[in-house]
């Protein structure tokens, strides 16, 4: 069965249409028109990606676009890992506490101390976090 939409999801997209100046009974004609339904709630996970890319204008505005391709890799990575459901909470925190516990190993520091913003990681941190999450894409793949 394919997972619903997240609320993260459905708030993200709801700011997004009335930012994009889309009215409700709008927004409704839409899903009902691509989907088939006429709620936000009844968006799958992968239809509520699509619909938020396309209203955002190609980019899901989760994450801000960054000019550091490795940086782009471990968001891309983060993102698809979510939709594949190996992640429940898909937020920037989350991102962070799962890059502090990637780099903790290495550091051997406290988590929380290590946890920080993808657009500081260097070439190789970022890295290490690609393959943890590639890890867990593939774990994802096999259940």
């Amino acid at each position: 069965m394919t997972a619903l939409a997240t609320s993260q999801q459905i708030r993200a997209l709801q700011t997004a249409r009335r930012a994009a100046g889309i009215s409700d009974d709008a927004w409704h004609d839409r899903l009902s028109a691509r989907h088939s339904v006429t709620s936000t709630k009844l968006l799958t996970a992968e239809q509520a990606d699509a619909e938020l890319i396309e209203i955002n204008g190609g980019s899901s505005r989760a994450f801000k676009k960054s000019d550091k391709p490795y940086v782009r890799k471990v968001y891309a990575l983060w993102t698809d890992a979510g939709r594949r459901g190996a992640i429940k909470d898909r937020s920037k925190n989350a991102l962070r506490a799962f890059i502090g516990r990637q780099l903790q190993a290495s550091a051997g520091e406290d988590p929380a101390k290590v946890a920080r913003d993808p657009e500081f990681l260097t070439p190789a941190e970022a890295n290490k976090v690609s393959e943890g999450l590639k890890a867990m894409i593939n774990r994802t793949k096999g259940a």
